[in-house]
């Protein structure tokens, strides 16, 4: 797996050590998955499509019991060799 991290302009001003955690998630997702597949990330850092977030509890693009099994369901492929 190969996963590409594209910051954004607020994600390079944000502190180093914010991209070296989501670096480091990142390489950590990298060796775990043996997938030949490419994920590009988009990165931001408070914000969320251009705009500023209020503060540091709020979140965007929250999925979760059945709509995530849904979409988690259509994302599984049959693979003997993934693991």
């Amino acid at each position: 797996m190969i996963i590409n991290l594209i910051y954004d302009a607020a994600a390079q001003a944000a502190p180093q050590s914010f991209r070296d955690g989501v670096n480091a998630a990142a390489d950590m997702l990298e060796d775990h998955f043996l997938d030949d597949i490419t994920i590009n990330i988009n990165v931001s850092y408070g914000t969320y499509a251009g705009t500023a977030l209020p503060n540091q509890n709020t979140s965007e693009g929250n999925i979760g019991g059945a709509a995530m099994g849904s979409a988690l369901a259509k994302a599984t492929r049959t693979c003997a060799t993934c693991w």
